[in-house]
């Protein structure tokens, strides 16, 4: 069924990106977590991994599907 693997894919997902991988799926693309932190980290802070928080989540389209959606043909709404 569709929708359990789609739940199993975002599990797994989250999983990757949350240990700050990047997850590819071959033919749609990738997806990376980017981070932010509260105030500026540099070599003598302590703890830095708990200054550093979750900015959110990128998408970098996979070639193939830019070249899929290129085929689109836009067309004017009629009102």
């Amino acid at each position: 069924d569709v929708k359990s693997v789609l739940e199993s894919l975002s599990h797994f997902m989250g999983y990757r990106l949350r240990e700050g991988e990047s997850v590819h799926l071959d033919g749609i693309g990738y997806f990376y977590p980017t981070l932010k932190s509260e105030k500026g980290i540099t070599r003598e802070t302590d703890r830095k991994n708990e200054k550093v928080r979750l900015k959110g989540i990128k998408f970098r389209a996979h070639r193939a599907l830019k070249d899929e959606v290129g085929k689109l043909q836009a067309q004017r709404a009629l009102r």
